[in-house]
């Protein structure tokens, strides 16, 4: 399904934490409860579906399929936070991806081999040479989804700065990123140096299932996440000022994209 302009879209927000929920649904209009956890309403001509993902793959996946089933979206954006692999991201950058992967899929034998979900060569399922990365931009016409990039990094200079080690940081917007997702909390130098020889950019515990439950429904999917550590080392935050801010950045940029929708 492509975005065709001058059409009012049904828009599925989901959020990894619930001040980024709270600052959303601030920018909704008209805001209903429509189901527990889930506020209905409009930004700009659009309508908005908003709720929280839950933390993992089967949580997200089952969150995003219950909109689309449900409520009938066709668009899924989705914001969160995630540890940086790539070392030239600093914490509060935001990342605005590509490409998803699940780095805990394959086959656990001497050594662990991932696979694309769905392949297991070593049992006869799959050839083995199946592309495990998700493209994020399937399914979004070219032109829209160009724009919508470009209002991104304009956008982005409107960002609020954290605090990182006691100075404030004006967070950076990443364009075309990579995430590995898997249902662990990354916090090892040495799962980091696979995920980073992997490909990835960012690693985070939902990205990629939300991304393949979109590809399945034939839906535009756009996933942005805020850096709030390095994956395997430890960082002097104001924790509480940190995600606070963050929520703020990812909310106000969700919304701005939605405004930005033809």
């Amino acid at each position: 399904m492509n975005i065709e302009k001058s059409h009012f879209r049904t828009i599925g927000v989901l959020s990894a934490m619930p001040a980024e929920l709270e600052h959303l649904e601030a920018n909704i209009i008209d805001k209903q409860e429509v189901a527990p956890g889930i506020a209905k309403g409009r930004i700009g001509s659009h309508t908005v579906y908003a709720t929280l993902s839950g933390i993992g793959k089967v949580n997200a996946a089952a969150t995003v399929q219950r909109l689309i089933s449900e409520f009938k979206i066709d668009i899924i954006m989705f914001s969160g936070v995630a540890g940086a692999i790539n070392p030239e991201y600093r914490v509060g950058d935001v990342v605005l991806l590509s490409r998803a992967f699940q780095h805990d899929f394959g086959h656990l034998g001497r050594a662990f081999k991932m696979h694309a979900v769905g392949v297991l060569p070593e049992i006869g399922i799959g050839s083995g040479e199946e592309s495990p990365y998700l493209d994020l931009n399937l399914f979004w016409q070219e032109d829209v989804l160009v724009n919508l990039k470009k209002r991104s990094v304009e956008f982005s200079k409107s960002f609020s700065p954290v605090q990182v080690n006691g100075q404030d940081y004006l967070p950076a917007l990443k364009i075309d990123g990579t995430v590995a997702t898997g249902d662990q909390f990354i916090a090892s130098d040495a799962k980091k140096k696979v995920l980073q020889s992997q490909g990835a950019d960012i690693a985070e515990m939902e990205g990629a299932a939300v991304a393949q439950v979109a590809a399945q429904n034939k839906i535009p999917c756009m996933i942005f996440r805020s850096v709030s550590d390095t994956a395997g080392g430890e960082a002097n935050l104001d924790f509480q000022n940190f995600f606070a801010t963050v929520a703020k950045n990812n909310a106000e940029l969700a919304a701005y994209l939605i405004g930005e929708l033809p």
